[in-house]
């Protein structure tokens, strides 16, 4: 099983050995469940963004080779990083912070919560099932029972 710090940094080339950048960003389909791809930062200040999608990678290992790009605006995890995750009772119980999804379809098996910095230390952090998350406009729900 994969996380995002296992892509983040890593080098992305074209097919015909052109540097594009570095991942910088996950692109996910919440509805789903699944990693889409991967938003690519340029390494020239003058070049926006690009992002890559699963279906054209080749290669994820040492370096992301792809053969085609696009620049579509897609939700991509820092979007909704630090979110709220509120359960049926309205009791907030952390902050979106990481998920974990399967290597070889990308579908997000689960989603790490953060409850601050000491609680995390002391107790450790939450993970749950994506299945029991559902993204609204301002906060997660999770759609267990409350205790």
């Amino acid at each position: 099983m994969y996380r995002i710090r296992n892509f983040i940094f890593t080098e992305v080339v074209s097919l015909n050995g052109k540097n594009l950048g570095f991942v910088g960003d996950i692109i996910i389909d919440f509805n789903r469940k699944l990693v889409k791809g991967f938003n690519v930062i340029s390494n020239s200040i003058l070049k926006k963004d690009i992002n890559v999608y699963i279906k054209d990678i080749l290669s994820l290992k040492p370096t992301i080779i792809v053969t085609k790009f696009n620049r579509e605006h897609e939700l991509k995890f820092n979007d909704i990083r630090s979110v709220d995750v509120v359960d049926k009772c309205g009791k907030i119980i952390g902050h979106l912070e990481d998920i974990v999804f399967y290597e070889n379809s990308f579908n997000i098996r689960a989603f790490i919560l953060s409850r601050g910095l000491i609680y995390d230390i002391r107790f450790g952090r939450r993970i749950l099932p994506a299945k029991s998350l559902m993204l609204g406009e301002k906060n997660i729900l999770y759609k267990e029972i409350c205790k």
